[in-house]
């Protein structure tokens, strides 16, 4: 009955130490995927350089003026949007990915156009017009 007992305690370790290795390898490469970038806010506008994008489809931009972070993507023609990572719902801080952006206080989910797919949120996220010259990204802060 030991054997039985050991085998069955070693299996059901190994087990579990498999499930959390690969739970913490998923969660560890969605991670990898953001690239945080700091910045300030002059004359109600920010400034990104494109060749921030050289390797992403987003960025999580942290300002000096602004509470909450923007999420910056760039869509597959070349045109970018700004959202801030605000959830609409409660208020809660979202986390980013290159799909979507997702609240984790009560699991509302928002497009990379800011729009909701998923609530309990109602309203899409609070969005900044941007435009672009040569080598920037400009972010309008003001409405």
């Amino acid at each position: 009955m030991k054997n039985r007992r050991d085998f069955i305690k070693k299996t059901v370790g190994a087990s579990a130490a498999l499930c959390c290795g690969v739970s913490a390898l998923s969660f560890l490469q969605s991670c990898t995927g953001s690239k945080y970038i700091s910045t300030k806010v002059v004359n109600g506008e920010v400034r990104i350089l494109k060749s921030e994008f050289v390797e992403n489809v987003y960025l999580v931009v942290e300002t000096d003026k602004l509470p909450y972070p923007l999420y910056l993507y760039k869509n597959e023609i070349g045109e970018y949007s700004s959202f801030l990572m605000l959830c609409t719902h409660s208020n809660c801080e979202l986390s980013a990915t290159s799909k979507s952006l997702i609240c984790p206080c009560h699991g509302s989910e928002f497009s990379v156009k800011g729009e909701v797919t998923q609530g309990p949120a109602e309203r899409d996220l609070n969005s900044f017009v941007c435009r672009q010259t040569e080598t920037e990204i400009i972010i309008e802060l003001k409405k």
